[in-house]
């Protein structure tokens, strides 16, 4: 796996440059999440430990008879996971994707409250300086703002779909192949 360095004033950071979120560093915490598995581990140079595990309770992936009878509508299956120092922010899937019963998910745990929050993918992060379209993150900073990506295109289904919505001012004069926009969560 490659991986590129970012540098800037707040700390290092190195992602895969797959867009694979697997092995990530948090602070100076390196974490590692296998796939189809609950639990983000603390990596160090000796060992591999459970740091997180997400409590999918009798819905999590059975092991044992996966690749025999397959995910069951009512599995739940923690997907991509983005950590900052005081947030997990996730996607989650009720089902297989790809399948009619599939429910994706999205949410994030406060690890200073213990505090879960989640909701369909659809509705996403919501807007709340503006009001306009939710959005999800994509990567995070080394200081915990969470990064989110929307383009041209997004924006226009979105307000074709919600034609009751106000396009905010900063947006109003986008042309059709501006670079998408970049939104910024801060604490």
């Amino acid at each position: 796996m490659n991986f590129v360095k970012y540098e800037s004033a707040d700390g290092i950071v190195y992602t895969p440059d797959d867009g694979n979120r697997e092995l990530w560093l948090t602070g100076d915490e390196a974490r590692f999440k296998p796939v189809f598995v609950d639990t983000l581990y603390a990596v160090t140079s000796d060992t591999m430990m459970p740091a997180y595990t997400f409590n999918t309770g009798a819905n999590g992936v059975d092991y044992r008879t996966m690749n025999s009878k397959g995910i069951k509508s009512n599995t739940l299956i923690l997907c991509d996971v983005l950590e900052t120092p005081d947030k997990i922010v996730f996607s989650a899937s009720k089902g297989w994707m790809g399948d009619d019963s599939h429910e994706p998910f999205v949410g994030f745990y406060d690890k200073l409250t213990g505090k879960t929050v989640a909701t369909e993918a659809e509705k996403g992060f919501i807007d709340d300086l503006e009001g306009f379209m939710p959005f999800n993150p994509a990567v995070t900073t080394p200081d915990g703002d969470l990064i989110g990506i929307i383009t041209v295109e997004d924006i226009s289904r979105w307000m074709e779909e919600h034609p009751d919505a106000k396009l905010p001012a900063s947006l109003q004069n986008l042309a059709d192949d501006a670079n998408p926009v970049v939104v910024v969560v801060s604490k």
